[in-house]
């Protein structure tokens, strides 16, 4: 009978052992993955309530970066300096050719470090090609529209008097969404109050993936990687369903709402008195025919319009290239930049044309 219970007692023990083996393994594989990204600099953390956006003084503007950021916004490692572009160079230093860019999610790098953005892939293209210092400014700001650019961009030309300014327009800028900042620094639609306390969640399933979301780079990496995972096996139609679907037409209100930001932007820019031109990302457009529409508008107002549909093409259309195509949302799918790499090549293409020449005397 005592051999019995040694017998079980023994059995029981490296039951709990091998259990506490596994514990410990699995943890330490977790911390390693957790570590392994950290170190890499690989950004995937994404921060709900991070402050990143702030009310805004300027007139027409509505809200803007804060200044001096440094943390995860957006799925990405983020910095802005004293002036909120994104940024870590005391604008003191910048040097010429100076180019500004304006625009919106796009250009400011959704998902995507410093480093990987629109504006550095294109500065580090005209540094090579010229053999100048180019500083391109990255004034990007989540959510904005074409006359917000316009009224937030007008204090850098005052500023930093660039030598060229150019606008990265895509097809939101159509529709006729108007967004705000929250208290907590998020993006949210007009009209549409935040939820009661989302810092604060309540639930101890909503607390813990809060704080996963907030801390660990792995559980970010393994949700995006199962968000991938789940569109490129979905059916074409439904990985289009977040942008616009085939078939999608503007509003009457939306083609009016555009023209009337496209008059107040040229209002702003007409002052200036710089060299400025508008560039259409043409990738995310519900058809040709919205896309030209769109550029034959902007080519009313006199300024030169850069029309990337030659090398970028439109996901609804299946034109795009492969790395475009093989996603929706591309530039959230892709957090290392491959996306922006394409846009700032198309854009070098154009800049080194013959419509704007003075920053390349």
């Amino acid at each position: 009978m005592t051999g019995k219970v040694r017998a079980s007692t023994g059995s029981s023990g490296r039951i709990l052992k091998r259990f506490l083996l596994l514990v410990v393994s699995t943890c330490l594989v977790l911390l390693a993955g957790e570590a392994a990204l950290r170190l890499s600099g690989y950004g995937f953390i994404w921060v709900p309530c991070s402050g990143f956006l702030v009310p805004s003084s300027q007139q027409g503007v509505g809200y803007e970066p804060l200044p001096f950021f440094s943390g995860f916004y957006a799925g990405a490692y983020v910095q802005t300096n004293e002036l909120g572009l994104r940024d870590t160079q005391d604008p003191r230093t910048y040097r010429r050719p100076r180019i500004l860019l304006l625009g919106d999610s796009v250009l400011f790098g959704f998902g995507v470090p410093n480093e990987q953005t629109l504006a550095a892939h294109l500065e580090r293209l005209l540094r090579k090609k010229y053999g100048k210092p180019f500083e391109v400014l990255n004034a990007g700001v989540n959510g904005y529209h074409i006359a917000q650019e316009a009224a937030f961009g007008d204090r850098f030309v005052r500023l930093l008097n660039p030598d060229t300014v150019v606008f990265i327009v895509i097809p939101n800028d159509v529709d006729g969404r108007e967004l705000y900042a929250d208290a907590y620094g998020d993006l949210r639609d007009s009209g549409v109050p935040p939820p009661p306390n989302p810092c604060s969640p309540q639930t101890l399933f909503d607390k813990t993936t809060f704080f996963l979301k907030k801390h660990s780079q792995l559980f970010n990496a393994i949700r995006v990687s199962y968000i991938r995972w789940k569109v490129l096996r979905s059916p074409w139609d439904k990985r289009l369903a977040t942008i616009y679907p085939p078939g999608f037409h503007y509003s009457d209100s939306d083609w009016n709402q555009w023209r009337d930001r496209v008059k107040r932007t040229v209002a702003v820019i007409d002052k200036w008195n710089l060299p400025t031109a508008f560039f259409v990302v043409s990738t995310d457009f519900p058809s040709r025919e919205a896309l030209a529409a769109v550029v034959r508008s902007l080519e009313e107002t006199g300024y030169p319009v850069w029309n990337s549909e030659s090398d970028l093409g439109i996901v609804n259309e299946r034109t795009a290239p492969p790395e475009i195509l093989s996603t929706r949302l591309w530039w959230d799918i892709h957090p290392d930049g491959r996306g922006q790499e394409l846009i700032a090549r198309s854009l070098f293409n154009h800049l080194c044309g013959e419509k704007i020449r003075a920053p390349m005397q």
